[in-house]
């Protein structure tokens, strides 16, 4: 048996579901593909759903930091795409951190209604970054 094409979905528990809606698909993109009672499934048209959202009304931030997920990194289409999408959420007062250069990425972290920390990522081309035995070794902050 063998792992193809990474990771399929991620299940998160939420506190409300048309709120978390709002920001997963109305300002990420994503789209809403399926439901069941408490549960809303999302993709982005590469798998049948890549994000599961169950809801929770009595979860806390304290549940979520003890969860162990340390993030979620979303692919974004290019670098000019990240960008609009970082200013789209700093002008709606999302908290996002400063640009990141991971050698292999660009990215920008935010959090989620829920507090859950999003990774919004456009991979670098590989030629750039395979040859090179540090490329995951340090990350450099830039602004957008």
């Amino acid at each position: 048996m063998a792992i193809k094409g990474g990771v399929n979905h991620v299940t998160l528990r939420v506190q409300d579901l048309l709120r978390s809606e709002e920001f997963y698909s109305g300002l990420l993109g994503l789209t809403r593909v399926g439901e069941r009672p408490g549960m809303h499934f999302y993709s982005s048209g590469h798998y049948n759903h890549e994000l599961a959202l169950l809801e929770d009304p009595d979860m806390t931030a304290v549940d979520i930091k003890r969860g162990g997920l340390v993030h979620i990194g979303f692919n974004i289409e290019n670098k000019s795409a990240l960008e609009a999408l970082y200013k789209k959420l700093s002008e709606l007062d999302y908290p996002v951190s400063a640009g990141v250069d991971h050698t292999i990425a660009q990215s920008f972290y935010t959090r989620d209604p829920d507090s859950y920390v999003i990774e919004l990522t456009t991979d670098c081309p590989r030629k750039e970054w395979e040859s090179n035995p540090e490329s995951f070794m340090k990350d450099t902050m830039f602004e957008f």
